[in-house]
């Protein structure tokens, strides 16, 4: 995560990104910050940061112009600290002030772009080459499309959404505001239903949509079918990594996370705040409560109750399950041992029955 930025700035003085994260500086006020970097390669010139004490030994060959970290973490004289509540999260904060990787790109509608008819645009939106707009679809102010983004007829889309390359919104999707749509996203598309009928696997018409509510992030090549009647809903907030599959029918509540490689099957119903590890696998019509964690590579079959910690396959609680993989690794020595006492067992059998004889 090393980086500088020499090439767009002269940088930030320590007061200046102090004053900004409103932290408490130790250290030199005007010394000059314009890069970031961990612990273990920071230079002079940049900032870092120390989320947890366990990486305290990693500051005796550190070289970093000054270190993001809590307010009683037990830091060298020798370094520069500015001390926050929450480093991790201020040193997000302040990557973005030094950085400002989010600048949008100047609002215009490329010629090259295709538009139908009854397309509403709001103010301060660009739509890159090459997009493709079908009728009556709704834009919000501040949005940036870029190319080759497919965009269905009667679709909504909220204000100040970043919509990347490639990605194929169908028709009737609905999109909140400050939505983030990374490459090659699939919304909309039809939902897995077929019936077998005289030997033939009969599909079925698929009339939902797609419903992403504000704040949402969906990551590069995630896919949600729409639903087949009704709504498919990802809540307020929610976080979806690369490579996901959300099936028909799906509702995720607010806050949520879904790790890489996650199939979640039709008609589950996802609390608030619930933790979907990578490659968890959910079997239709299953319902997770609220803050609920789910482990990787688990795979639920039951209903989890709210603040559950699931693991394993199938998944049980994390306690028990635990318990499960203890035994799992004495399988051999207790093999062993159950040859030898049934070995003993029949050499007791064979000279009772000789004794009986």
């Amino acid at each position: 995560m090393q980086s500088s930025r020499k090439e767009l700035s002269m940088g930030y003085t320590l007061r200046e990104i102090a004053d900004h994260l409103q932290g408490k500086l130790e250290g030199p006020e005007e010394r000059i910050i314009d890069g970031v970097a961990p612990l273990d390669q920071a230079q002079p010139n940049q900032l870092s940061f120390l989320a947890d004490n366990k990486y305290l030994s990693h500051l005796s060959s550190c070289r970093a112009g000054a270190i993001l970290a809590s307010e009683e973490a037990q830091i060298p004289p020798n370094f520069a600290v500015i001390r926050t509540p929450h480093p991790y999260y201020s040193f997000a904060k302040a990557v973005e002030f030094i950085f400002k990787p989010y600048q949008k790109p100047q609002p215009t509608i490329s010629p090259q772009a295709s538009l139908a008819q009854n397309v509403h645009i709001g103010e301060n939106v660009y739509i890159a080459p090459f997009v493709h707009i079908e009728e009556d679809v709704q834009i919000g102010d501040g949005t940036v499309i870029y190319p080759f983004t497919y965009i269905g007829k009667e679709t909504t889309i909220g204000m100040n959404c970043t919509i990347y390359s490639r990605v194929s919104i169908y028709p009737r999707t609905q999109i909140g505001h400050r939505v983030i749509l990374h490459a090659g996203v699939v919304l909309g598309s039809d939902g897995f239903g077929y019936t077998l009928h005289q030997g033939a696997h009969y599909k079925i018409p698929q009339v939902g949509r797609v419903v992403i509510e504000d704040d949402v992030e969906i990551g590069a090549n995630s896919t949600i079918d729409r639903a087949t009647m009704g709504e498919t809903r990802i809540g307020k907030g929610t976080k979806v990594d690369n490579l996901v599959q959300i099936a028909h029918n799906v509702r995720i509540g607010q806050g949520g996370i879904i790790v890489s490689q996650c199939g979640i099957s039709g008609s589950c119903s996802l609390g608030n705040y619930v933790t979907l590890a990578g490659q968890v696998g959910i079997a239709d019509h299953i319902t997770v409560g609220d803050q609920a964690i789910v482990a990787a590579k688990s795979g639920l079959s039951k209903n989890v109750p709210e603040k559950s910690v699931m693991f394993g396959y199938p998944a049980k609680p994390i306690s028990e399950m635990k318990r499960i993989l203890a035994l799992i690794n004495r399988l051999p020595d207790m093999k062993k041992k159950i040859q030898q006492l049934e070995s003993k067992v029949q050499k007791l059998t064979a000279l009772l029955e000789k004794e009986e004889g």
